[in-house]
């Protein structure tokens, strides 16, 4: 690497976590005889890409949920103090802030890691339709279309990801309900002085609707694999 050759660096070796499905697609490229062009192709390294941002999407869920139940085992402790400042419509001092700080980056951060995982997998799509179909890639969505893989999620999670990203950064509420607190992000209100630049419609955004764009992105993920394969075998007859 440029600039590192007197350093001492610890390589870590690359294990594949989430794209098991990459090792299909070369396996199914080399029966085809298409090798030489799919390894020239940028199509490996993005591989990699879509399987790297997954893995950490997933890691990310799984640290919000962890972050999540420890928050709830203090709103428990605490829950009289809880209950009068929801009563009075009062802030509530957390006593381990960090914990706060480390709820918000998580979810934040799987978003904008959602939302990179689906840019790369249609990067991945379209290079494929080009390199190795020799079809144009705007045929790409009109084709996704039509074998049901839907996409309308992709605008509220691209309008939330653009807007955390360069508009402002979101605070948390908690929701109480019969067996535990939920995280809601509170999203600040369009400044007019300003112009409208909040895309994203809608004052809260909550666990139940992050839960949903989760869904629906692994939903993707999961069709997007199936669609490639099938398109492999209609184009490339493997």
């Amino acid at each position: 690497m440029a600039g590192l050759e007197n350093h001492k660096l610890l390589h870590i070796i690359y294990l594949v976590r989430n794209a098991t499905w990459l090792y299909k697609v070369a396996h199914k490229v080399k029966e085809a005889g298409q090798s030489n062009k799919y390894n020239s192709s940028p199509l490996i390294d993005i591989g990699r890409s879509i399987d790297r941002k997954v893995a950490s999407l997933r890691t990310l869920i799984q640290d919000s949920n962890l972050e999540l139940i420890e928050i709830n085992k203090i709103l428990r402790k605490e829950k009289e103090k809880v209950d009068k400042c929801i009563e009075e419509k009062k802030g509530y001092s957390f006593p381990e802030d960090f914990r706060i700080y480390r709820l918000l980056a998580y979810s934040e951060a799987a978003l904008t890691n959602m939302k990179s995982a689906y840019d790369f997998i249609i990067m991945y799509l379209k290079i494929f339709y080009k390199k190795m179909f020799g079809e144009k890639t705007d045929e790409l969505f009109e084709d996704l279309e039509k074998n049901q893989i839907k996409l309308a999620w992709v605008e509220s999670l691209s309008d939330i990801r653009n807007d955390i990203n360069h508009n402002y950064t979101t605070w948390l509420a908690f929701r109480k309900t019969d067996t535990a607190f939920n995280f809601v992000h509170l999203l600040p209100k369009p400044l007019e002085t300003y112009g409208n630049y909040k895309k994203f419609k809608g004052s809260v955004l909550d666990t139940a609707m992050i839960n949903e764009m989760i869904k629906d992105f692994l939903e993707f993920h999961e069709k997007a694999q199936d669609f490639l394969f099938k398109k492999i075998k209609e184009k490339l007859g493997v």
